[in-house]
């Protein structure tokens, strides 16, 4: 198993999301690729979008059947029109746990596994219920090449 620790611990104050938003179980890998691919003529596009940085934001995660929400989504201004065929998803203050992910976006699972198999564990923190997971998409990522500036913000109890 893979050693990892956060490049730092970030408090993230209340912000809004518009994208796209669906349930997904066991068969969320190979589904997410294409909610990117309908989300992706949106970006740039959506009402009162703050910058160019999109998120993939994992919440109401449940276990009984496993279960959670992936949004595809760009942070917006509070209160911006959400496009008929996309949702808003406001998010409360959280504290977060901000790791790197160095590689292909194909390789993220691998970097979830370490961060929730080694480095959870050895932190004695624990995660908050909702937003579970941020992937942060950075003005240096790549969307045709798959790499470049990603990072995974785990929400941790206070």
């Amino acid at each position: 198993m893979a050693k990892i620790d956060p490049v730092r611990i970030d408090v993230m104050p209340e912000r809004s999301f518009v994208g796209l938003l669906e349930r997904y179980g066991a068969d969320a890998p190979a589904k997410i690729p294409e909610q990117w691919k309908r989300f992706a003529p949106y970006i740039g596009a959506i009402p009162g979008q703050a910058g160019h940085v999109a998120y993939g934001i994992v919440a109401h995660m449940g276990q009984q059947p496993f279960g959670f929400d992936y949004m595809a989504g760009v942070e917006v201004v509070s209160g911006s029109p959400s496009p008929p065929a996309l949702q808003t998803l406001n998010l409360p203050d959280a504290t977060y746990a901000v790791f790197a992910h160095d590689g292909h976006v194909s390789a993220l699972r691998s970097t979830i596994d370490a961060i929730f198999n080694d480095w959870l564990p050895r932190s004695g923190r624990e995660t908050a219920a909702d937003p579970h997971l941020l992937e942060r998409y950075g003005d240096g990522f790549n969307p045709q090449t798959g790499e470049g500036d990603i990072e995974l913000w785990v929400a941790l109890e206070p």
